[in-house]
């Protein structure tokens, strides 16, 4: 019904701490007190509004190492992750969100799904939903929102459609959605059956297969996020953004999508967005950390115009402040934004300090089945570090410590994407003034890397992967 229902019976224009930040509900001070006050565009453009898609996943069996039918890896720790307890999941497609917080939409029946409500750049707002649910071919399973019940002497159930709250949102109230094109602003609203109480999601996707010409396509399930504002209407109130956007697997590098064999692609072939093979159940992109997001670090990108030089040793209290040292009148052969051109405690077999404390190199020592050690850097708090007067690189002493730039917990979490965004979002660091990382990996780059994030950071989704740590 709507992803903004949390149990009780009010709503303020937040979900999990993200608030619409209308300018006109600000002007005038009038607060948020219904879904339907997001139905109208004058009151919130969808950049004002807090949520705009849901991503399904699935989590991903795990062999029994004692199978006898086929050779079946034992695995170990390390091919999980930093958060053993979340196993292996994959993606199976996303969906929009509409104005009012409601979604419909078709999804894979016999397969254990999972929700997350995602913001405009497609990373997870608030905690991970713990929960599985599916549906058999045929049915139809409604939730009222996202269940976070208060504390009552009978709370309400979770997960069971005679048992929850009733919901906030109250749908459609009389012929039309003032300021949208759907169903219509005039008679005779061709696009509706005057079943008042239906949400946005079940308007558009009960009634726009019924007509021709059609004013908006069935909200399906994508591989990739695609925004289009079927809703405003452009005569009343320009809607912002101003154009539909995607963040498409198309968009990455072929090293990045399709890494060389034995390795798996990014996607399988039924996620395809093309007609005429659409989008299909079987469907599943499947992010494993050294082949899809170790290639983000290594790939070389942006024009070779200068030669990075080692910094200095760090000074203050925190060691990550490593302002960037180039040499303009030399260039190295690697293009400037690569990552680990900067990220390296390693050049021409001399130590150097990695700048920002981060090395995204591979150890060249690396033991088979543990962790890179660039997944370590991201994922595990550090101790600071200084190259000494024999130049080597070594720990400060006494000992500073460097909190880990990623979590496990999600994206929004994740200093690293803050950075990267030049966005204050919910990790407990504060992005400080020092060299402009915004410009340096595409959208599609911050999209996959969010995902993996989201997902839970781990080694590895896929258990047959052949450099799966197996003992």
């Amino acid at each position: 019904k709507s992803v903004y229902d949390m149990g009780d019976t009010s709503f303020d224009g937040c979900f999990f701490g993200q608030c619409e930040t209308s300018a006109t509900f600000s002007a005038t001070s009038a607060p948020f007190n219904s879904v339907s006050d997001f139905a109208d565009p004058l009151n919130a453009t969808a950049d004002e509004r807090p949520v705009r898609f849901v991503r399904f996943l699935t989590p991903v069996g795990i062999p029994d190492p004692d199978e006898l039918t086929f050779i079946a890896p034992d695995l170990l720790n390390q091919a999980f992750g930093r958060q053993l307890d979340l196993g292996m999941r994959e993606i199976v497609g996303y969906a929009p969100v509409e104005p009012d917080g409601s979604v419909k939409v078709k999804v894979p029946a016999n397969v254990p799904l999972g929700v997350e409500v995602l913001d405009a750049e497609g990373r997870r707002i608030g905690p991970r939903h713990l929960n599985w649910f599916q549906v058999l071919p045929g049915d139809t399973a409604t939730c009222t929102g996202c269940h976070e019940h208060p504390v009552s002497p009978t709370p309400e159930v979770h997960g069971r459609s005679d048992g929850t709250a009733p919901s906030i949102n109250s749908g459609i109230q009389s012929s039309f959605y003032p300021r949208t094109l759907i169903p219509g602003n005039t008679s005779p609203f061709p696009y509706f059956s005057f079943n008042l109480g239906e949400t946005m999601a079940e308007v558009r996707f009960d009634r726009v297969s019924s007509v021709v010409p059609l004013p908006a396509l069935e909200p399906v399930l994508n591989a990739d996020l695609n925004f289009v504002d079927y809703w405003t209407d452009p005569a009343v109130i320009p809607p912002v953004p101003a154009l539909p956007y995607s963040y498409s697997y198309d968009d990455l590098d072929p090293s990045i999508l399709s890494p060389a064999p034995p390795a798996k692609p990014l996607r399988n072939s039924n996620c395809n967005n093309r007609l005429p093979q659409p989008w299909r159940h079987n469907c599943r992109i499947t992010i494993n950390y050294p082949r899809h997001i170790q290639a983000i670090w290594e790939l070389d990108r942006g024009a070779d115009t200068f030669t990075p030089l080692a910094p200095a040793n760090p000074v203050g209290a925190d060691p990550t402040v490593t302002p960037l040292l180039v040499d303009n009148m030399a260039t190295d052969g690697i293009g400037d934004d690569t990552c680990t051109s900067c990220h390296t405690s390693v050049v021409a077999a001399a130590d150097r300090l990695p700048y920002g404390q981060l090395d995204l190199t591979l150890d060249p020592n690396q033991v088979a089945d543990d962790f890179f050690r660039s997944f370590r850097e991201l994922l595990f708090n550090d101790q600071g570090q200084e190259i000494d007067a024999g130049g080597n690189l070594v720990d400060i002493n006494p000992a500073v410590g460097v909190p880990a730039s990623m979590t496990a917990n999600g994206a929004r979490s994740s200093f690293f994407i803050e950075k990267m965004t030049g966005t204050e979002l919910d990790a407990p660091r504060v992005i400080l003034a020092g060299y402009d990382h915004t410009p340096m990996l595409s959208g599609a780059e911050l999209k996959l890397i969010s995902e993996w994030l989201d997902l839970g950071a781990q080694n590895f989704n896929d258990p047959f992967d052949l450099t799966a740590p197996q003992n």
